[in-house]
């Protein structure tokens, strides 16, 4: 922590895994319950240990008072306790009003759920309690449950519903050629594209504004430090050997997870902005940030095959390749040639499964300009703009079939702008500030509203002409894809 803060490293973030054990129900620091009567005990003590690291010169930016509520962790195998839902406002609201009595800047995030859907159905129940989101600056969710689109999705909504943004806090120990929990070592690019998956699926689908991941050095290498093996665990991002006193070894193992993870934290800094992307080639995967005024892409391709990729810069600015990085079987940190540039389109093609990182300066700020049709998936039938919004009708070029997604994110149709409101969805002539008229354009075809978190929808699933579009919960139905034209 020392160091971290020494080299200014933009957040500094603790967590607690547990109370202390006196004030535990079972008097152990692994399983039992916060016991209510201490609640406020417990508060002065984690506004302690801020106070005490604050005075070494450690500010905490952020602190998450606990990891993981549904999950005792009562064999003991690392300290947790359990956090019921109706207790959990409860310790932000005692924690939040110590900190502020204490005049600490540090900032709360919670609820650290290990599933999706543990954060979708129980942040909205604990955080509506009276004078609770106040206190939080950040919702914080687990990945463990290995969510489809449809969950990432939701976490969106549910993050919007509150007004708070959402990050990715912890996720590791998948395997088996899966992004799922499963025990194996994997030192190689599978290993590193898997990661690479679940990262972009945070920042693509989930919208989440920051990613973590578990820890940085583990022993957990199983029976072989440099191959695959079932013994092991992919927890780590480098590995060291348990035995090492004894046996003298101090080599570090640098697996691909490490250079996966590099591909976006070295080039993809705090303050970037994600923009979308949409028409990637079946197996690639494309995530674009506006760096200050560089691009930065970075493109996971899944293939077993070289993938040609043309990225096409929707902007007035002009383009310029600067960089090109490079993670593959063969390859940990490689420089590698710069994709070709003209009219603002970059061309390469991508090594077989292979995660590269371009980055291109540009003058100003990108922007995300398209114009032309919206094509619902299950219906084949376009998105059309009507007197009350917009429905679907058979795709003929006409004028009100022409989308232009501007640089502020609104669709603006021949009626004006599509907005998202209480009672649906409308259009307007007239552009607001309040967000009503902005859409993420997710890369697995979903429109979502950026004020609300719901998706463009196709009422019931219908495919005939006239068949009104709508907002609902996005769940990953074909209902709810569309694909420029």
């Amino acid at each position: 922590m020392y160091a971290a803060a020494k080299y200014d490293v933009k957040d500094l973030i603790a967590f607690v895994n547990s109370a202390p054990t006196q004030w535990k129900t079972n008097g152990l620091s692994c399983g039992g319950y916060l016991r209510t009567e201490n609640e406020q005990d417990y508060a002065k003590y984690v506004a302690d240990v801020t106070d005490h690291f604050a005075k070494q010169g450690v500010r905490f930016d952020y602190i998450s008072p606990f990891n993981e509520p549904t999950n005792s962790f009562g064999d003991c195998g690392q300290e947790g306790m359990l956090v019921p839902v109706d207790q959990r406002d409860d310790i932000v609201r005692a924690l939040g009003a110590e900190q502020q009595a204490r005049k600490q800047k540090t900032g709360i995030i919670a609820d650290e759920s290990s599933s999706t859907v543990s954060f979708n159905t129980e942040v909205p129940q604990w955080i509506s309690q009276p004078d609770t989101a106040q206190y939080v600056d950040k919702l914080a969710h687990h990945t463990y449950n290995n969510p489809g689109d449809d969950q990432r999705a939701k976490i969106y909504e549910t993050s919007r519903s509150v007004g708070k943004q959402s990050w990715s806090t912890e996720i590791c120990c998948f395997g088996k050629g899966g992004t799922g929990w499963a025990q194996e070592y994997d030192p190689t690019i599978d290993g590193g594209l898997n990661l690479s998956r679940i990262i972009y699926k945070d920042f693509a689908t989930a919208h989440d504004s920051a990613f973590q991941w578990w820890v940085a050095l583990s022993e957990m290498i199983g029976s072989d430090p440099l191959a695959r093996n079932d013994e092991g665990w992919n927890d780590g991002l480098i590995y060291y050997d348990p035995n090492y006193a004894t046996n003298g070894n101090q080599t570090l193992y640098f697996t691909k997870r490490y250079y996966a993870l590099g591909q976006y934290s070295k080039y993809v800094r705090p303050g970037s902005v994600a923009h979308n992307v949409t028409g990637a080639p079946d197996g690639v995967e494309v995530s674009t940030y506006d760096d200050h005024g560089k691009w930065v892409v970075v493109v996971n391709n899944h293939n077993t095959t070289d993938t040609a990729v043309k990225l096409h810069f929707n902007s007035k600015a002009p383009v310029r390749a600067s960089k090109a990085v490079r993670t593959s079987a063969t390859e940990s940190w490689a420089k590698v040639a710069k994709p070709s540039v003209r009219g603002g389109t970059a061309s390469a093609t991508l090594p077989a499964r292979s995660i590269t990182t371009y980055v291109l300066d540009q003058k100003g700020h990108g922007t995300s300009a398209v114009t032309g049709a919206l094509a619902g998936k299950q219906s084949g039938k376009c998105l059309t703009a009507s007197a009350s919004g917009a429905v679907i009708t058979s795709c003929t070029g006409g004028s009100e079939q022409v989308w232009s997604y501007d640089a502020k994110g609104r669709l603006k149709g021949v009626n004006g702008y599509l907005t998202a409101g209480s009672s649906g969805l409308t259009t307007s002539p007239e552009a607001t500030r309040d967000g009503s008229q902005q859409w993420l354009l997710n890369s697995n075809g979903q429109v979502v509203s950026e004020a609300l978190g719901t998706c463009l929808d196709v009422g019931g699933q219908a495919t005939a002409d006239g068949s009104k579009v709508g907002l609902w919960t996005c769940n990953g139905g074909t209902n709810q894809a569309w694909s420029k034209q």
